[in-house]
Parts: structure tokens; C-alpha cells; sequence
């Protein structure tokens, strides 16, 4: 090796294409401006001047690699003059291994090729608001350490994208083409306002992540991990695992957002201890916005072939639709006596649909309560006393055999469908009695319908 060379190798290079830097070291340094330390950078000013000199150079060139560059914190690519990247006769924008300081901006820049982010460490906030890609842009193993904006994203080409040889074939035009492979989002990251139709998130934790006012229902969720967030450890954490998960169903970071600030405990802190209330919305959040994003969800993982997934954002929106009914119940006037009727009447059927099967989700609430009607029954009818074997005249009712509890219990098995299994050894006398066995059996057939939907649902997946 020259004792000119930059002695800068990738991480693991043994395990990586080789990669040789042609740019000279500083003196004393033994690394070249684009590779030495960040923190080099942010505390000596000549030096910082001297990298911004030297990026602009190379750029003038029509060179456009930025791998394992590593750029100082503050850096603002379009007040440094550089906006568009890898026009006409240049190579994609390739800043594999790079590392960015904290507050980068990239707002308004224009990736004409697309680029690779592939393996890129940003330390703090980075900023991609109004950015346009034209082509495939990856984010493989990129790790977010702060907070990240990728706000109404978008693409200047008139012809459709066409990926043939990817996964999902040709895409119609107006979103760009995304890839987050195994990227970590350790801080709040918005990716808001954008059509992520032609975006694929795969084997990432998407619990700090909001897509709010975004087009998900055709973006490809692959492994992804929901729920936990930065909520509370005790309410919102999902660590169970096998059956027990489905009894936790998965949380979007954006529902915790709502349940925060809808929330009279303003202390919560996220994983890291920084408050929930610093993640700036530029909108306030309303039940109707996590039912759209709720949709949206269950629709992109059903056609994933991940119906488990898809049947927890199926609660989710259906919980958003009883607290919209909620909200709009609370906000009417009290001259709107009838739409307060009417919209309290929807959230508590929402409510009863609820408690009695998890909308259509969950089965073993049914058949609890099925269990509990069973048992009620059997104990109304036992101290009742109004009731008389088959064949017994009730003025006969002094000399008839004595009836124990497993002939109530049985009766009550029985009563709960329309349609008796074998033959009732015992039949209602009094008005008491008749009503009670037709409510068991109308609530009866009511919880039953509902279990075998919520079993075939569970079971078909």
C-alpha cells in the first residue's frame, strides 16, 4: 500500500467487495477529509471547511461515492449548493457505510439514479422531507440512531417504474421505490404523507414508526414487529409469544401517539427516557386517522398471507371506530339530542361486539361467556322452582320426582340453541321461567354464531 493511501477499510472488509480509497490522507492524520472522524470534523472549523471544499470537488468531477464518508453533524446539503445527485452520465449515489452526525438535511434533494444507503449509521436527526427518488433506493442495515423524516416523499418520472426481476413486478407511477431491509429505527421516525405503494419494509421493528396521512394498503410488510412503542412497559409492551400473543393484539406506533395525548399522564417516557411529547406532530390525531391506517394494514397483510397480523389492525380499527363514535357522541350539541342517541347507541353495540368476541377475533371470549350463561341459567332455574318433568301436569306438581341440579344443567346445555340436542327431561311452568329460557336461547344462538365465526376465522389462517 502507498504510503499515500487513505488507510480507511470497510467494517468487516473481509466479508465485503473490496474497496480501496483514492483519496490522499491528511498529514498527520492518516486518513483522507472524507474519512476521518466525525468528531474531527465538528471540532476543528478548518476542517469542516476543508471536507465541505473538498465533497464539492469531487462532485464537480461527477463523482458521486460516498462510501464510509463520514459527514459532521449540522450538515445541510442544499445550503452547501448540493441538491440534485448522480444526474445524466454519473454513477448512483452510493453512501454504503457512510456515517452521518446528528441533524443532516436532506430536504428537497433530488436522487435522479436512486442511491444505496446500504449499512449507514445516522447518529442523530436526519431529514428526507420533499426528497425525490427516480429509482430503487435501499436502506439495507441502515440504522436510525435519533429522529427521522420522510414526509411526502415523491418521483419526477413520467414512465412507470418497471422492477420485473423484484419481487412484485412493474408499479404504476407516483411513489417512489423504497427498500428497509433489517433497518433499525431507534428514534421517533415519521414517514408521513407519502403513497409507500411501491415501498417494502422487511425484518424491522416498526414500533417507533409513523405513517400517518400515508398510503399503506399496497406496501409489502415482510417479518415486521409491531407493537411495544415508547408507551408504557405495563399497558402497551407486547412480549408474549405462541397462543398468548393473540391475546395481545399488535399496537401502531401512531395509536400510542393518540392514547398519549389523549391521556391525563403526561410523565411517560419511551425506552430511552426522552418524553413522548417532544415527537412533534404537525396535525392533532384523531381516532378516524389510525382507522384509516388500521385498514390500510389489515388490507397490505392479508394480501401478504399474514392474516394473524392482519386480524389484530382488523381490532385496531374497529377500537378507533367506537371512539370516533365516542368522540362525535361527546362533541355534539345537547339541541342534537338525536345524534347523540344515535351515535352513543353505535359505540356501545361497538362496545357489547367487543366484550362478547374481540370484533370477530377472539374466540375463547365467546365461549366464555357462553360458559357463564350456561351457569346462570342453570342456578336461576334451580331456585326458581318452576319447573316439572315431562308428562307432569303442573297441578301435579306436589308428587313429582325431585329434580337435581344436573337436570337444570342439562335443560340449560340444551336451551341454548333453537334446535334441541336429545330429549328435555324437564320443561318450564311459569312466565319467570319461559322468559328466561327464551333469553338463554336467543343469547344463546347469538354467542354461538359468534364463536364459530371467530373459530373459523382463527382456524382458516
Amino acid at each position: 500500500m502507498s504510503e499515500r493511501a487513505c488507510n480507511w477499510h470497510p467494517p468487516n472488509s473481509s466479508n465485503n467487495e473490496e474497496y480501496s480509497c483514492p483519496h490522499e490522507p491528511l498529514t498527520g492524520y492518516g486518513k483522507c477529509i472524507f474519512h476521518a472522524d466525525i468528531g474531527e470534523k465538528e471540532q476543528d472549523v478548518n476542517l469542516r471547511e476543508v471536507f465541505i471544499v473538498k465533497l464539492k470537488e469531487i462532485i464537480k468531477n461527477l463523482s458521486y461515492d460516498f462510501r464510509g464518508f463520514k459527514f459532521p453533524g449540522k450538515f445541510d446539503w442544499k445550503k452547501n449548493g448540493i441538491r440534485e445527485f448522480s444526474p445524466s452520465g454519473t454513477g448512483k449515489a452510493n453512501f454504503r457505510w457512510a456515517e452521518f452526525g446528528d441533524d443532516i438535511n436532506f430536504r428537497h434533494a433530488w436522487f435522479i439514479k436512486g442511491a444505496i444507503f446500504d449499512r449507514v449509521i445516522f447518529h442523530g436527526k436526519v431529514d428526507f422531507s420533499h426528497a425525490t427518488f427516480d429509482d430503487k433506493t435501499g436502506f439495507q442495515s441502515a440504522t436510525f440512531k435519533g429522529e427521522a423524516f420522510f414526509t411526502q416523499l415523491k418521483t419526477s418520472r413520467k414512465d412507470a417504474l418497471d422492477y420485473s426481476g423484484l419481487e412484485g413486478g412493474p408499479f404504476e407511477v407516483g411513489a417512489p421505490w423504497l427498500i428497509f431491509n433489517k433497518t433499525i429505527f431507534s428514534g421517533p421516525t415519521l414517514i408521513r404523507r407519502n403513497d409507500l405503494s411501491n415501498t417494502r419494509f422487511q425484518s424491522i421493528d416498526l414500533s417507533n414508526v409513523s405513517f400517518i396521512d400515508s398510503k399503506i394498503n399496497r406496501t409489502r410488510f415482510i417479518d415486521c414487529k409491531w407493537g411495544g412503542g415508547l408507551e408504557s412497559k405495563k399497558k402497551y409492551r407486547r412480549k408474549a409469544q405462541g397462543i398468548m400473543r393473540f391475546r395481545q393484539p399488535r399496537i401502531m406506533f401512531d395509536e400510542l401517539l393518540l392514547r398519549k395525548y389523549r391521556s391525563k399522564d403526561q410523565n411517560t417516557c419511551n425506552q430511552s427516557g426522552e418524553p413522548v411529547e417532544q415527537v412533534k406532530l404537525e396535525r392533532k390525531l384523531t381516532p378516524g386517522d389510525i382507522e384509516i391506517l388500521g385498514l390500510q394494514l389489515k388490507q397490505s397483510l392479508e394480501s401478504m398471507r399474514d392474516p394473524i397480523t392482519a386480524g389484530d389492525f382488523h381490532f385496531c380499527s374497529m377500537e378507533m371506530k367506537r371512539m370516533c363514535a365516542l368522540d362525535d357522541c361527546k362533541n355534539y350539541v345537547e339541541n342534537n339530542l338525536h345524534l347523540r342517541i344515535q351515535r352513543f347507541f353505535r359505540a356501545s353495540t361497538l362496545w357489547l361486539y367487543k366484550m362478547v368476541n374481540g370484533y370477530g377475533e377472539r374466540y375463547g371470549r365467546t365461549l366464555l361467556w357462553l360458559v357463564l350463561l350456561v351457569l346462570f341459567s342453570s342456578v336461576y332455574f334451580t331456585i326458581s322452582d318452576h319447573f316439572v318433568p315431562n308428562g307432569w301436569s303442573p297441578e301435579f306438581k306436589t308428587f313429582a320426582p325431585v329434580l337435581s341440579w344436573y337436570d337444570y344443567f342439562l335443560y340449560s346445555l340444551q336451551n341454548i340453541l333453537p334446535l334441541k340436542i336429545g330429549q328435555q327431561f324437564i320443561h318450564p311452568i311459569g312466565p319467570g321461567a319461559r322468559w328466561v329460557s327464551f333469553l338463554e336461547t336467543f343469547l344463546g344462538t347469538t354467542f354461538f354464531a359468534f364463536f364459530i365465526l371467530a373459530l373459523r376465522r382463527r382456524f382458516k389462517r
